[in-house]
Order: structure tokens, then sequence, then C-alpha cells
């Protein structure tokens, strides 16, 4: 749960649900479902919206249930209307994010690995497909163009999902919300669980592949990707240098820690194993993202939950981040155009035959 101090109970929350307190974590706050952002919105954990703008200081803390204890956060301040956590991993999505998300990064750096994760489900001959953390729905798309399939796509933020099923409108997908590390759907119902760039987010890996393994049918896939670390994408590791440059005492490193952050093949390998897979592989590979020095900039500074960091920066804030990204990248690529390398592990494991 996410204890919100500072507001009274009544005030409304959107795209959650009021729920119990943790035992031990007792408060008069308002209480929402955690996880409430999407995982495919590039590397959300939590995101709630206020139903008015704010300018006091909140307290948030964070227990998640089945997981034990509460991860105290620091305050910080928000004109933004939205609530969110400042631990790790945790993003504020304001304003235009969405739409600078699918606009800029969607085909920036997402369309190639959803292009193979699908080509990888195409192998199964698969008739039932559950997506996970399907944001904007990249993925989505993909899997529709294999035809043949009947696709549920989820994901924990119910806006993006409104907003993804506007995007694309098919007879044979249904949308839903959903919490990958809860699923409601009854066992053995899919032929493939895939998931683009979201298994970083879960707070409990194990218990997350659990699912999938549990709504799989036997010998069903789990397909997903993950990305490599950073040194080996360029753009955030470029961005990321230059924030730390500029604020040494106070760096931002949510791309190191989080999205780019989870990356061990064995360490992975290991987890599904605990879960219950077997027949577990794993390929690194290489790609390219294409884009200007503008507009990656403003992607991965305020396309990201990178901007929620910023946002709580004691000196820097999403302009002059963004400028200093784009000066640091037109040093690095040049003023226009340029291609920069993407890596990222793409896995499949099976649930065991009966």
């Amino acid at each position: 749960m996410v204890a919100v101090e500072g507001l009274g109970a009544g005030v409304p929350l959107v795209g959650g649900s009021y729920g119990t307190p943790a035992e031990g974590d007792a408060s008069d706050g308002a209480f929402v479902h955690p996880m409430q952002a999407s995982n495919a919105l590039f590397f959300s954990l939590l995101t709630y919206q206020v139903g008015r703008r704010f300018t006091r200081s909140l307290r948030v803390r964070l227990a998640y249930p089945g997981v034990g204890g509460s991860i105290p956060c620091r305050e910080w301040r928000s004109e933004a209307g939205f609530v969110t956590t400042a631990g790790r991993g945790d993003a504020s999505f304001t304003g235009s994010i969405a739409e600078i998300y699918h606009s800029l990064l969607v085909p920036m750096i997402f369309a190639e690995p959803a292009r193979l994760l699908a080509e990888s489900v195409a192998t199964a001959d698969a008739v039932d497909i559950l997506e996970t953390a399907a944001g904007t729905g990249a993925l989505t798309r993909e899997l529709v163009r294999l035809g043949g399939h009947n696709i549920v796509s989820t994901d924990l933020n119910e806006p993006m999902v409104a907003a993804a099923a506007a995007r694309l409108v098919s007879e044979r997908v249904h949308w839903q919300v959903a919490d990958a590390q809860s699923l409601p759907f009854s066992d053995r119902s899919f032929d493939v669980v895939a998931c683009q760039f979201g298994a970083m987010f879960l707070p409990d890996k194990v218990r997350g592949y659990a699912e999938a393994l549990r709504v799989l049918r036997p010998n069903g896939m789990f397909a997903f990707n993950v990305w490599d670390r950073i040194e080996n994408n360029a753009v955030p590791f470029v961005i990321t240098g230059a924030l730390c440059a500029a604020a040494p005492d106070e760096p931002l490193e949510f791309f190191r820690r989080t999205p780019y952050g989870y990356f061990d093949i064995d360490r992975i390998r290991g987890e599904l194993e605990t879960a219950g897979f077997d027949r577990i592989t794993g390929e690194y590979i290489e790609g390219s993202s294409h884009s200007t020095p503008e507009s990656g900039a403003e992607a991965f500074c305020q396309g990201t939950p990178l901007r929620g960091e910023i946002e709580r920066h004691s000196s820097l804030d999403v302009e002059s981040a963004t400028a200093i990204a784009t000066t640091e990248l037109r040093r690095r690529y040049g003023p226009g155009e340029f291609d920069a390398p993407i890596r990222w592990l793409q896995i499949t494991a099976r649930r065991p035959a009966d």
C-alpha cells in the first residue's frame, strides 16, 4: 500500500483503489493500491493522481502486500497534481509525459525490440496470449500483425490502458487493467505470456514470474525482454553522465539503478527456475536508436520516470536538465540526426509439461 500523509482520507484518488494499511503501518492518511503506473511507460513503479492540485509537502510510505515492511520515502513538494513516492524506481507522470513517451521513445528504442519479441512469440504456435506491462501498446501492435491470436493486453495504469486501447482497435485484443504480480486470470489460461521491458520493475521478481507460470498452460512460453547495462545503451548513458556531472552531490542515477540495472542472465535464469520455469534461453541483441540531440534529450528527461527525480532535485529542473542533456548529445553526435547503439536481453522460458 501507499500511505499519503498530509491528505485527508476524503481526497479523491484517480486510477487507484482504497485499501487497508499494512500491519504496523497505521496512519489516518489515504491508501491506494501499489504500482498504479505503467511498467511499459518506460520504467514506472508508482504514480498516483490526486483529484486536485497541491503545494504542501507530502510524506509517502510504501508497503507491498505479501512482501512485508515498508519503505520510507523522503518528503518533496509538487505543484503538478500528482503524488509519487521518492524512493527507488518511483515516477511521476505529469503533463504531456505519455505523449512524449509514445511519440519519441517508442520509435526511438522500443519498436525494434517489440518486433523481435513478437517474432519469438510467433514460434510458439499460440492461440491465447497474455501481455503484461503493455503501456501504449508497442508490443501489442506487433502481436496483432502476427495474426491468428487472441490477445489480452494488460497494464497496471488504467489511463494508459485507455490510451493504448484508443490507439489500437482490434476485435482480437481485449484491454484490461491488471497487476503482473497478482493476475486476475484462472490457472492455465494462456499459451504465451509476453512482457516488453516490464520485468525490471517487478518489486518481487520471483513472485511475478510465478504468476506468469500459473496462468500458462503446460509447455506454455514466457517471453520477455530487459535492457542490458547502461554502458551498452548510448543515449541514456550519455545523459546520465552529463546530469551527474552537473550535480555530483545529488546524482540522478535512475537509469543506471533500475531500467538498465537488471541485465544479469545468470540472476534472471535463477529467478525463473525458482519460479518453476525450465527450458530457459537468453540472447543479448544489439540494435540502434535514431534521434536528434533535442528529441533524445526530451524523450529521456521528460518522457520517462527520470522526470520525477529531476522535479524533486534541489538544483536542477526539467528545463535545465533537458538543456544539459541536449548540449552533451550535440557534443557527442553533432547537431543533426544520429544513430546510437542500444542493447537488450531477450528471454524465453517454458512451463514444464504435466
